[in-house]
Formats: C-alpha cells, sequence, structure tokens
C-alpha cells in the first residue's frame, strides 16, 4: 500500500498520558477522508491509525495516545477505550448486559461523554473504510451508535457483524433485545432463537471436549437439540457427568442391579439439582411389567438379561456372569401412563443393555412419537446369545420410523454405538437431513 508522508515531527522525548478528557484527534488525524492506513504490531497487540512515515519511532506510551486498538472480539474496544478514550466507560459491560435485557437506558450514563462518543465513532469509521470485514470494528460501531441513540445505524452494523461471524451468539442477542425495544417483534423472536442456539452450541463444544468418545459427543449438532434424556442401563452414572456438562436439563436414569444403583446415586448427589430435574428408578425397562431373571456380571457394567454366547470372541473372554437375580421390569409406556414420567420433558431415549435393546423399544411404542433421538449400542457378532446385531437393529427401527443419522465403532471391534432419528421430526429439519429415503 502507498503512504502518504506526513509532516509529524519525532517527539525529543516520551510525553507524559493525556490527562482525562476528550484526546487531541487534530494530531491523531483520524478525522482526514483520504488516509491510509498501516498495520504495526506492538505489545497491546495490533493497532491501525493514520499512515505515518515508517520510519518514525514512536514509544509505545506515544502510540498508546494517538492510536485505537482493536481485535476480532470487542475486548479490543474495551482495551482501545482505556488507552486512547480514558474518560469513557467501558463499553464491553454494557454490551454484557445487552446480552441479558436490552434497555435503551443502558447507555444513558454515557449521553453526558458525547464528544468523546463522536470522536471514537469517527474513528472506527475511518477504520472501518479500510477494513470493512472487521467484525471486532463493525461491533465497536454498533455499540458507539446506541450510545448515541443511533439506533437504525446500530443495527445495521450488528447485522453486518452477524454476516460476517461464523459464531455470532452475542451480537445475534443484543440485536434481537433492540429489535424488541424498537417493537419489531417477529425479527425478535427469530434472532433470539438463532442467538440462544449459537450459545448453547459453543457451550456444548467446549464441554464435550472434555467428556471422552462416544458417538453422541461427536455430535454437538444433536447435544444442542436434545431437551431431557431417559437412559436405560444407567450402572453406575458414567454418563451423568457429560449430560449435566452439555446442558441437558431434564434427566431421568434407570438402573435394575442393587450394588449398581447405589453407586448412581451416589453420582446423582454431584448433579445440580436447581439446574437439573433428575428422577432415577432402582428397575429395568423391556416389553412387559414383571419379574425377571437378570445375570450379574463380573463387571456391572456386563449385566444382561441375556446369557453370554459361548461363541463370544477372545476379546470378550473377561465378560463372565457370576449370578442370576430376580429383578423387577417395567415398560417405558407403563411408567408414562402412571404419571411417573413426563415425556414431554424428553426425546432422547439413550440404551445402554447389553442386548436387550429391542424389547425395551417393544415397551415404548406409544411413547416414541414423542422420542426424536434412540441412542444404542450395536453389535457386529454375538457377544450375548439371541443379542441383534447391527443390521438387525437398522431394519427394526426403521419400520418404527427411526433412521440411521450416525454410526461409529466402539472400544471393541464387536460393538459400537449409534443414533437414530425419527423420520419427519422437526429436529430432522433442523439438521437439515434427508431421512426420507
Amino acid at each position: 500500500m502507498t503512504t502518504i508522508p506526513r509532516a509529524i515531527p519525532t517527539p525529543k522525548k516520551t510525553p507524559a498520558p493525556s490527562p482525562i478528557g476528550s484526546p487531541d484527534l487534530s494530531r491523531a488525524e483520524f478525522l482526514g477522508t483520504e488516509q491510509a492506513f498501516d498495520w504495526f504490531s506492538i505489545p497491546q497487540g495490533f493497532c491501525a491509525f493514520p499512515s505515518l512515515p515508517l520510519h518514525l519511532d514512536l514509544s509505545p506510551e506515544e502510540r498508546s495516545e494517538i492510536l485505537i486498538f482493536f481485535h476480532p472480539d470487542l475486548q479490543g474496544l474495551k482495551r482501545g477505550i482505556q488507552l486512547y478514550l480514558r474518560s469513557l466507560p467501558d463499553l464491553s459491560q454494557a454490551r454484557a448486559k445487552l446480552t441479558e435485557a436490552w434497555t435503551p437506558s443502558t447507555f444513558e450514563p454515557l449521553t453526558h461523554l458525547g464528544p468523546q462518543l463522536c470522536s471514537l465513532r469517527h474513528a472506527l469509521v475511518q477504520t472501518y473504510n479500510w477494513f470493512p470485514h472487521s467484525i471486532g470494528v463493525l461491533d465497536s460501531l454498533a455499540l458507539c451508535a446506541f450510545a448515541l441513540n443511533r439506533w437504525e445505524e446500530g443495527l445495521f452494523h450488528l447485522r453486518k457483524s452477524i454476516d460476517l461471524c461464523q459464531n455470532p451468539a452475542e451480537s445475534l442477542l443484543i440485536l434481537a433485545n433492540a429489535l424488541k425495544t424498537e417493537g419489531k417483534e417477529v425479527e425478535f423472536r427469530s434472532y433470539q432463537e438463532k442467538g440462544l442456539r449459537l450459545q448453547r452450541r459453543t457451550a456444548i463444544r467446549k464441554n464435550l471436549s472434555t467428556v471422552g468418545e462416544h458417538v453422541l459427543w461427536d455430535s454437538p449438532e444433536v447435544c444442542e437439540l436434545v431437551r431431557g434424556v431417559i437412559q436405560v442401563g444407567a450402572n453406575v452414572g458414567d454418563e451423568v457427568q457429560a449430560f449435566s456438562k452439555i446442558g441437558i436439563p431434564h434427566q431421568c436414569y434407570f438402573e435394575a442391579l442393587p450394588s449398581a444403583w447405589e453407586q448412581l446415586q451416589k453420582t446423582l448427589e454431584s448433579v445440580d439439582h436447581e439446574r437439573f430435574q433428575v428422577l432415577s428408578f432402582p428397575i429395568a425397562l423391556g416389553n412387559r411389567v414383571g419379574q425377571l431373571p437378570f445375570f450379574e456380571g463380573q463387571h456391572s457394567g456386563n449385566s444382561s438379561f441375556l446369557d453370554l454366547a459361548p461363541s463370544r470372541s477372545k476379546s470378550q473372554e473377561g465378560n463372565v456372569h457370576k449370578r442370576t437375580i430376580q429383578v423387577p421390569v417395567e415398560t417405558l409406556d407403563h411408567m408414562v401412563e402412571q404419571g411417573k414420567i413426563p415425556l414431554e420433558n424428553y426425546n432422547l431415549l439413550f440404551l445402554d443393555v447389553q442386548g436387550y435393546e429391542h424389547e425395551v423399544i417393544k415397551g415404548a411404542r406409544k411413547s416414541l412419537p414423542c422420542i426424536d433421538f434412540i441412542v444404542l449400542e450395536v453389535s457386529y457378532t454375538e457377544i450375548y446369545e439371541g443379542n441383534p446385531l447391527s443390521q438387525e437393529t437398522r431394519s427394526f427401527l426403521e419400520g418404527l420410523g427411526f433412521q440411521r443419522y450416525k454410526e461409529a465403532p466402539g472400544h471393541y471391534p464387536e460393538q459400537g454405538d449409534a443414533i437414530y432419528i425419527r423420520k419427519g421430526s422437526k429436529v430432522a429439519k433442523d439438521l437439515r437431513i434427508n431421512l426420507y429415503s
């Protein structure tokens, strides 16, 4: 880029920081209409300022007086205000308030700072002219516009920022609340829904990176659509922490093995019961109500209603049953009919029942129209006597209106995990996938 030389004398010594008050914009020359900008890297980060001779030797203190700093996020505006407009309150605090509840009065404390805000706005406009794709500059301009009561201008800059940003949850929520103030209810609801979803997705992606490997944890786009989970075969609660980390508000657990049930209760004590509604039942689910013999495994997670297959692979030789006990069995449909489970709060059925998946689903036929996702373990060889294989499970669930969305191998080559989604459901449309073929 060609620079325009300017007669700016090199300071003999570093001047003292400017006192609180209006900045000397004539010196910074931010208001010129034909200025070129260069980029300089200094300890505080990147900055933009009017084209100065590249040989000009400025100290960091000198630079801090004549530059406005910015960064892709709004923290750059905070630094710019601290370094350049020292009398201006922290707009990043106003931004934080706006994401919670928009009120025009948020900016009332800034009304007496009109000249400083105007100066900041002019400087940012000049920067925007040269860098129109900087999200940080656009967000900063929007906040300045709102503070100056320039509502349409603020909305314009926020919309443009959202178009450029890949994850504009915060900007979407600010825009939504601004539109609500303007009485634009339809646009408000649309932007608020998008903002809240993106906000949750960001949190989910961050938390999923710490919960281990599973086909569900590898599908944040599914996790964000889950409003409640019913886990059958919860064992000691290995998934409880993950369900809480990704913010699933309604959680229901079934575990029939007494020793595992006791440990599950201890695990559930760590859940924030003010934030999450948790139900748990010391029973099994199947296709009929009654009592059934249950094979307790040497490892509690391998317990099943099905006995182990003699022909199971060598990797499963350590999977042994140590005794048989009687456990109570219910059906999901019967539990719902009795009012024990408010089904409207749940849309994910999570099964870990060691080959008994089909029987659990048969006992939930009436409830399936309310279920959007079924997550279950699938087998590629016979581990338990008569356990269905992956292709059989696929045919079975397709016959009930569910289509396979994703399947991934598990820790052992004989097993994997799969996600099935109800065809024609709203979540299928939200995921923009064709589940009709």
